[in-house]
């Protein structure tokens, strides 16, 4: 519950490739930090310090469970030679209307997470004033994936500067993808915009 610096609720470690944490189901659980403000994870799989990549968190499953008081809420960072397999995020609330408890800057984030399933999660109230504000990030990697049935709204920027604002953001980064977005719902992206 630290109210500032780096920090997970949760942390998946994996520094070394073929040591990571594999066959893990996250069910019906809370992921809260001690404070949304820079370097805070709610949900944090990568290496030994939260936001770093790791190495290999394959057939992980985040189901079901509530998300809230953090800068990133489900965030998953991959090495691109030793990537995450078979992840599966669905039925999530990333998210809260309580001031205070926000996510501030993306809802999911993953990078170089191949075969990733992202389903039928409600993601919410992403409100950031000093940052772009995301509320499903597929990242580099993250080919033959999926993104359906997600509900995302309320995807702010309340600050003064000029920051893209987004509920969905692909960048796979390689030629040929796979990736099906299909039957999601976005409503409520906001930002400050530009006369550019």
């Amino acid at each position: 519950t630290a109210p500032t610096g780096t920090i997970a609720a949760m942390q998946l470690i994996g520094t070394t490739a073929g040591q990571g944490c594999t066959f893990i189901t996250l069910r019906n659980c809370y992921f809260s930090a001690g404070h949304n403000g820079s370097n805070s994870y709610a949900l944090c799989a990568g290496g030994s310090t939260p936001g770093n990549t790791g190495y290999d968190h394959d057939s992980v499953s985040v189901i079901q469970c509530v998300v809230s008081r953090a800068q990133n809420g489900i965030f998953f960072s991959a090495q691109s030679t030793a990537t995450y397999n078979n992840l599966l995020i669905q039925e999530d609330s990333v998210g809260s209307m309580t001031p205070g408890l926000e996510v501030t800057k993306q809802g999911i984030y993953v990078l170089n997470c191949p075969g990733v399933k992202i389903h039928a999660n409600k993601i919410f109230n992403i409100v950031s004033t000093n940052s772009e504000a995301r509320g499903i990030v597929l990242g580099a990697g993250s080919i033959n994936s999926s993104l359906s049935s997600n509900h995302i709204n309320g995807v702010r920027y309340t600050g003064t500067g000029i920051y893209s604002i987004c509920g969905i953001q692909l960048t796979p980064g390689f030629t040929t993808v796979n990736v099906s977005v299909y039957n999601n719902i976005i409503t409520d992206v906001t930002g400050t915009g530009s006369s550019n």
